[in-house]
């Protein structure tokens, strides 16, 4: 089964996931796009997928520390870094901000723990894609008319034409 989500609708699979079994679960796709909740790496199938609009605001308030982490990473993958890159960089930035000494254990030691937070929270949104919102409009419009979330459902629509066909035969 394939399902297309917007905002509201994200919660509402994502509780429904809940009321599933594991293999009910793994039997759903969910493309969730502009959604009030994520739904998380490996709750339904592997293709499962959360986009966001750059320019939509809900989901940049939905969790402010998520939405703030999404945000931080998704700018730093557009000046070219890699996943280790940005973790180094938001490591240093997190370092200025909290640290008030410069003692290499002390250092060390706070590397290491961002570090693993870090991966770990990368982990939870490892299954969502930021879309870039063009000059053609959306900005700040919390709707799924906008057309970055239009281009990219005609996208996985094309993909996965060949299941829609054999459901309709």
């Amino acid at each position: 089964m394939i399902v297309f989500v917007h905002s509201q609708g994200a919660i509402i699979a994502d509780l429904a996931l809940d009321l599933l079994n594991q293999i009910d679960r793994k039997r759903i796709r969910i493309f969730a796009f502009g959604g009030g909740s994520l739904i998380a790496p490996g709750k339904a199938h592997d293709e499962t997928h959360n986009y966001i609009s750059e320019a939509d605001i809900i989901p940049r308030i939905g969790s402010i520390q998520l939405a703030q982490l999404i945000i931080r990473r998704y700018e730093k993958q557009k000046q070219g870094l890699s996943e280790e890159e940005i973790i180094d960089c938001l490591i240093s930035e997190d370092a200025d901000y909290y640290l008030e000494t410069t003692e290499s254990k002390a250092l060390a030691a706070f590397y290491r723990e961002r570090k693993k937070f870090y991966q770990e929270e990368f982990g939870k949104i490892s299954n969502l894609t930021v879309l870039e919102q063009s000059e053609d409009g959306g900005y700040w419009e919390h709707s799924f008319a906008v057309p970055c979330y239009q281009r990219k459902l005609q996208e996985k629509i094309q993909q996965y034409r060949h299941i829609f066909c054999e459901i309709s035969l």
